[in-house]
């Protein structure tokens, strides 16, 4: 009777491990397909990076010239 219910029990547990396996696969294998950066996606990334960059120079600029006039 133990024995039995053991064994069902072992069952329950290899197919809850076998679901969360594949489950676990397909969400890997779905994370690696939204991870992948086209290459103009990527070049288009640095670009915009870039003048992001510049934008802040000429905003610090024009805040620093603008408190200079005042002064």
């Amino acid at each position: 009777m133990k024995l039995e219910k053991q064994i069902t029990k072992d069952k329950k547990q290899r197919k809850v491990r076998s679901i969360m396996k594949s489950i676990n696969k397909r969400l890997v294998q779905i994370a690696k397909r939204a991870l992948k950066i086209d290459p103009n996606l990527k070049r288009l990334e640095k670009v915009v990076q870039k003048l992001d960059k510049v934008s802040a120079g000429v905003a610090k600029r024009r805040k620093a010239g603008a408190s200079g006039a005042a002064a």
